[in-house]
């Protein structure tokens, strides 16, 4: 699967339930943010056309920086033929 450019990613902060940055996806399809301490965050992709897709991540017990992966595959809608 090719990676997709022009999805909007929200980083939400769980505990508030407020979207703390946002960005989006360019050809290479990453994104990239700075996440708080102790902090467990959703990250929420959306692109016209596709569903939206999202995963739980977590600083909560980390105890250095350090990078953090995630992938996200995307599915196309369904659309209904009349």
């Amino acid at each position: 699967q090719l990676p997709l450019s022009d999805v909007r990613i929200e980083l939400i902060n769980k505990a508030t339930g407020q979207v703390v940055d946002n960005a989006v996806t360019l050809m290479d399809g990453k994104a990239f943010f700075k996440l708080d301490r102790n902090t467990d965050y959703t990250v929420v992709a959306k692109k016209y056309g596709y569903y939206d897709k999202s995963e739980d991540v977590s600083t909560v017990g980390k105890q250095v920086s350090e990078d953090m992966n995630m992938n996200l595959k995307l599915e196309m809608e369904k659309k209904r033929l009349n």
